[in-house]
């Protein structure tokens, strides 16, 4: 008798993959309080602080690209309540940037570096834990997970680097004047600023450098880790024992997708996740790691 082959009913050897949650896809929704899509804004309704943030982005070619990559993956911008100075990224708020903060200029950076992160997350390349499912596996490792978000991170802050910059020689120079004396982003605007005369490229590679040099990404391990431990703690309370396990484990193909900029080329090319500055922890972040992936 003939055997039956692979997929058909009756078959009882064909394998089946493990499931795997992350982030859910990008599904249409409209009910997003307190945001505009990019297209009413554009037309003059909304918050002024929004309106003028566009007019102003609409003058760098980076910042084109981030209220393109917004319009296409259907994200809108909100303002918050005046007193609210937070900002961020909501994939869990049916794909909305929120923002307010005490500058202007710093509006449009964090519209930058939010607006990039929805980019990132259409693309694939999200470290947001909240809907995974208990039983299932995470698209990668927790390893994996901290060294993603660290370039994820440094990716979005070198476009915002670099549209402030762009900003500037378009004729804004506020853009940049308010950045290079930033207490806490200055030292990437002068990485920037100092590799800027061999082309756009390496001063964006030199300012995702110097974000690992400044010590930046302790504030997000430790950030990123209470997720993780809040989820292994979630898995076990589902009556499933051990460490989330994970569909695979990233590689330095990623970085090359991440920093591809528009007219071609990645200024992440030949940049590695799991090497040297880029993979170094400190030591609390390593006993944290540890335990968490321990049986």
């Amino acid at each position: 008798m003939k055997a039956p082959s692979a997929g058909r009913r009756g078959c009882t050897d064909v394998a089946v993959a493990p499931k795997v949650t992350g982030p859910p896809r990008y599904v249409l929704h409209p009910e997003r309080p307190n945001t505009e899509p990019l297209l009413r804004l554009a037309w003059g309704v909304g918050p002024e602080v929004l309106r003028r943030v566009i007019g102003v982005l609409r003058r760098s070619g980076l910042g084109r690209a981030v209220l393109e990559g917004l319009a296409v993956g259907d994200v809108w911008l909100g303002d918050l309540a005046d007193d609210d100075a937070s900002y961020g990224f909501f994939l869990s708020g049916n794909r909305v940037v929120r923002t307010r903060t005490r500058d202007f200029w710093q509006t449009v950076r964090s519209v930058v570096h939010e607006g990039r992160h929805a980019v990132q997350s259409a693309m694939g390349l999200t470290t947001i834990l909240e809907f995974h499912e208990p039983g299932t596996q995470l698209p990668w490792d927790a390893r994996g997970y901290l060294l993603l978000n660290r370039a994820l991170e440094a990716d979005a802050d070198a476009w915002a680097i670099a549209a402030s910059h762009e900003l500037d020689e378009a004729g804004a120079p506020e853009a940049w004047s308010s950045l290079i004396a930033h207490p806490e982003f200055g030292g990437l605007a002068r990485a920037y600023e100092a590799a800027r005369p061999d082309g756009r490229a390496p001063a964006m590679r030199a300012a995702y450098d110097a974000w690992f040099e400044l010590g930046r990404d302790y504030g997000y391990d430790t950030y990123l880790l209470g997720w993780l431990e809040r989820l292994r703690e979630k898995t076990e309370a589902a009556g499933h024992a051990g460490p989330v396990p994970a569909a695979s484990t990233l590689d330095d193909a990623v970085l090359q997708r991440l920093g591809y900029l528009p007219g071609g080329g990645s200024y992440l090319a030949g940049r590695v996740l799991d090497e040297g500055r880029y993979a170094s922890m400190a030591p609390d972040v390593e006993a944290r790691l540890a335990e968490l992936v321990a049986p």
